[in-house]
């Protein structure tokens, strides 16, 4: 039996909020929980900001977190991405975004009164008890120490994504040209090809010599040198292949599809919406995100398959796929 519209509405919910608490963790912004798996993902910081903001109205803790990292990770956050990113948001999230930038520059980062509005909510706040300054000890966090190694801004993104992807089975999926690891970053592919090029004449990545030009890493390299599985052991202590790395995940995108679709559901529990209205909104929705789930795999209904309301039920499937896609893998 096909899952309902609520129960859909619930799976996707519970799917955000979850993978909310559990990027938040590898951050150290929540204690670990004994026996809790590790995040087997890098974490995207601006994506997961903005996931936080389309949720904190049903998880109000969540808040906390947001206000730390404000504090604490602000400095290894970009504002130019975030600025970027909100393009692939529900236009509601640009009031909290503005939100979350008067935090940050109340924490002292002056770079984030550009995303200011003038109807933002200001306040003070702590962080909950427990968070406190950031210590990036996770495989997953290895964005993140990236930016604080070699700044933030294209160079480290674009190292993060190579390594990610450089650990995946297929030759094609080690090495990327700029156009790819644009999309998957969120910059400019310009801005990419000159960061790939700096790199590959230091010799910190690969690139092939034929044109296209493709971008490599050897990630198993940068995991040990990263200590990606421990870092309080010592370089010489580990083995071959005894490393954790991270995979890039496009949580970017997968969140922004997380947090159009918790819209999509608010508004037709909010509003008598007729379904064939319903049903081609949630085309209209598919469509601005099929070429993100085509990336990931995830299996997806032939909307033409479906004629007028019919399109509900299939898309209610392909939710339901994401999600299951997302809470394996977050």
């Amino acid at each position: 039996m096909s899952a309902g519209p609520n129960d859909v509405s619930a799976q996707v919910a519970a799917c955000a909020i979850n993978a909310c608490w559990s990027q938040w963790r590898a951050l150290g912004a929540v204690n670990l929980a004994l026996g809790r798996r590790p995040a087997d993902s890098i974490v995207d910081p601006e994506a997961l900001i903005l996931l936080t903001l389309s949720v904190r109205h049903l998880e109000r803790r969540l808040e906390d977190r947001l206000r730390w990292w404000a504090e604490w990770g602000s400095a290894l956050t970009s504002v130019q991405r975030m600025r970027t990113l909100l393009a692939l948001y529900p236009d509601s999230l640009r009031e909290a975004a503005g939100w979350y930038a008067s935090l940050a520059v109340e924490a002292g980062d002056k770079r984030w009164r550009a995303l200011l509005s003038a109807l933002q909510r200001r306040g003070a706040g702590r962080a909950e008890k427990g968070a406190g300054e950031l210590r990036l000890l996770e495989p997953a966090t290895l964005l993140l120490r990236l930016r604080a190694g070699f700044g933030v801004g294209a160079k480290a993104d674009t190292l993060a994504f190579l390594i990610g992807t450089g650990s995946s089975g297929t030759e094609g999926a080690r090495a990327a040209t700029a156009e790819v690891v644009s999309k998957g970053i969120s910059y400019s592919i310009a801005s990419v090809r000159r960061a790939a090029s700096d790199m590959a004449l230091s010799r910190l990545v690969d690139a092939t010599a034929e044109r296209p030009v493709r971008y490599s890493v050897d990630a198993e390299a940068w995991a040990r040198l990263l200590r990606l599985d421990d870092l309080d052991r010592p370089i010489a202590a580990a083995g071959d292949g005894d490393w954790s790395i991270p995979r890039w995940r496009f949580w970017a995108q997968m969140f922004a599809f997380l947090a159009a679709c918790l819209e999509f559901h608010e508004w037709t529990r909010g509003n008598a919406v007729a379904p064939v209205v319903a049903a081609s909104r949630a085309r209209d929705l598919f469509e601005r995100y099929r070429r993100v789930l085509t990336w990931n795999g995830i299996e997806q209904r032939d909307p033409r398959m479906f004629p007028g309301e019919r399109y509900l039920e299939a898309f209610a499937h392909g939710v339901a796929s994401a999600c299951s896609w997302i809470e394996e893998r977050v």
